[in-house]
């Protein structure tokens, strides 16, 4: 962990063990046995005890028919089905091409990804055994090219903007399939921005990434009149959803749904978090982002912290955010939703579909804990979801018998995820790929005006700053609430980073202070402002003769 370590790292470590030793270690085994002996170690006791999760082997299909649809495609299916069209679930990416791009060379790469995973070009329809996922033949798909050139230099980012959001707004159809569009614009000569949304349904975040990559591997290997480098893959999404469906059944499920009804037993299915305004009965899910960035000195005494307390950056940060949102709600027990990616199988790492997960960590913050005894507390609950997050989510609310809702996530309304990326290369290494192309990719911001949960909070990063996102429903919090919260959550982060001594009473007293403080100078705003108003009314009422001011 301290040469740049995280979980997603781990857990493919742990896939290799499995495919290679046939062992299944829990993710906790990398934290009990730092070395290398203590590990190899770990994996002869397994190997000699009887495993409580037989996993069978992930292998093609022997059925060429429609395939099931795995545990997280049923739920936006049925999801589709009360909300047909829904944008909600369309995920986008926007990525800036700069250099002469080659527009043939390019829908032929975008053509050639669609071809190899089939889950972009599948079908969902409805039959006598339930909702069937069925691959469309490989046909090509339209990319149209629009052009921005005659706009001004401000006109064209906007615009192009304005495109993502539309873009990103734009409904599927789910029977239809081809559940992926892209859209070219072109900014200068040399300057383009592809726009690419796919529903949720047959990819999740990583699969956006997946997509980047293999765009700039493909680009670069058909515009040297090259074939594809890519391996084809392994197995198809529709492979890894009837295997789900196979193996996680029976006693396995049963095993693995015992420990989420003993951790979640009498937990809060609502945080109630102050908002500025009452939340609505009806569905609403219009939102807004605020981004922030954490220095790189922040970063580096936090990663200094979780050592020596155990832990990693996930499990501090989580233990803050926490606090944070005790002190919005006023509630010391409260769960908090996390995506894990789930690809834990070689055969899936490179796979574009919707391996993603959900965990429930629900959050004890009862008593005066110092932060370094809350941190020991978030490690436990971390590592045991992590052992445990082979039952989806939608399973888990069934097994709990949760209410459902359109418009609230059953267990938790507030989610929060730290994506770890790998040190940026050097800029030679970096331009390397795209220098027999003569095209660099980098990423282009979009408006995304929707938000799926009241608070979710993201941070990416890797070796030095980390930047972050807050994603909230406008029809609860204005813009400058969540800037203050931003603000605080910083200002805890700072506290803990220098003294992972100090208890969880005096960083409460940190945040009510903070709020009185914000109370004051809102109150002193609005009394200024109602004096403006009142000296304006005046002017306008008050007879010339009295003076050429207007004022008394």
């Amino acid at each position: 962990f301290e040469l740049g370590g995280h979980s997603l790292l781990a857990t493919r470590v742990i896939a290799r063990i499995r495919q290679v030793l046939e062992v299944d270690l829990p993710l906790r085994a990398f934290f009990e046995h730092p070395t290398l002996v203590g590990l190899a170690r770990a994996v002869e006791r397994e190997r000699s005890a009887a495993s409580g999760l037989s996993i069978p082997p992930l292998a093609r299909r022997q059925d060429a028919g429609p395939a099931p649809l795995s545990y997280a495609q049923q739920r936006l299916w049925v999801m589709d089905r009360l909300v047909p069209g829904s944008p909600f679930y369309n995920l986008t990416t926007a990525v800036r091409l700069s250099g002469d791009l080659d527009i043939t060379v390019f829908r032929r790469t975008v053509n050639e990804i669609v071809r190899r995973h089939e889950v972009l070009r599948t079908a969902f329809l409805e039959s006598d055994q339930g909702p069937r996922q069925l691959v469309l033949p490989a046909a090509p798909l339209g990319i149209p090219l629009v052009d921005l050139q005659a706009l001004g230099e401000e006109e064209r980012r906007l615009e192009a903007r304005r495109l993502g959001s539309e873009e990103a707004l734009a409904a599927f159809d789910l029977t239809a399939g081809w559940l992926i569009r892209c859209r070219l614009l072109r900014l200068r000569d040399r300057d383009h921005v592809i726009l690419c949304t796919m529903h949720h349904i047959v990819s999740d975040y990583l699969s956006l990434g997946v997509f980047v990559e293999e765009v700039g591997i493909l680009y670069a290997a058909f515009f040297r009149g090259e074939a594809s480098p890519l391996p084809e893959p392994p197995v198809q999404y529709a492979d890894f959803a009837a295997w789900q469906r196979q193996w996680l059944i029976g006693e396995v499920l049963d095993s693995e749904i015992a420990y989420w009804t003993r951790q979640l037993a009498g937990a809060p299915t609502r945080i109630a978090l102050r908002a500025d305004r009452s939340a609505s009965m009806e569905p609403d899910f219009r939102g807004a982002t605020r981004t922030f960035e954490l220095p790189a000195p922040l970063v580096a005494d936090l990663r200094r912290v979780s050592r020596a307390e155990g832990g990693t950056l996930f499990m501090t940060l989580l233990a803050a955010y926490g606090i944070l949102l005790s002190h919005l709600s006023g509630q010391d027990d409260l769960v908090v939703g996390t995506p894990i990616g789930y690809r834990n199988w070689p055969e899936i790492e490179s796979s574009i579909g919707l391996f993603a997960n959900t965990l429930a960590l629900r959050c004890g913050l009862g008593g005066n804990p110092t932060f370094g005894e809350l941190l020991a507390r978030v490690r436990q609950t971390v590592l045991g979801a992590f052992a445990h997050q082979h039952v989806p989510f939608e399973r888990l609310v069934e097994e709990l018998r949760l209410e459902r809702s359109l418009s609230d996530n059953p267990l938790f309304q507030v989610t929060f995820n730290l994506v770890e990326t790998a040190a940026a290369p050097p800029p030679a290494e970096a331009g390397s790929r795209g220098e027999a192309s003569g095209v660099a990719l980098r990423p282009f911001e979009i408006d995304r005006e929707t938000a799926q949960f009241d608070l979710a909070l993201v941070l990416t990063g890797g070796g030095g700053d980390f930047t972050g996102s807050l994603q909230y429903k406008t029809a609860l919090f204005d813009a400058s609430t969540m800037g203050w919260l931003l603000e605080q959550f910083r200002r805890l982060l700072e506290r803990v980073a220098v003294d992972p001594a100090v208890n969880l009473y005096e960083l409460r007293q940190m945040l009510v202070q903070a709020d009185e403080e914000r109370r004051a100078a809102t109150d002193q705003a609005l009394e200024e402002a109602s004096f403006r108003k009142f000296k304006e009314r005046r002017r306008r009422t008050v007879p010339s003769t009295l003076g050429t001011s207007g004022e008394v």
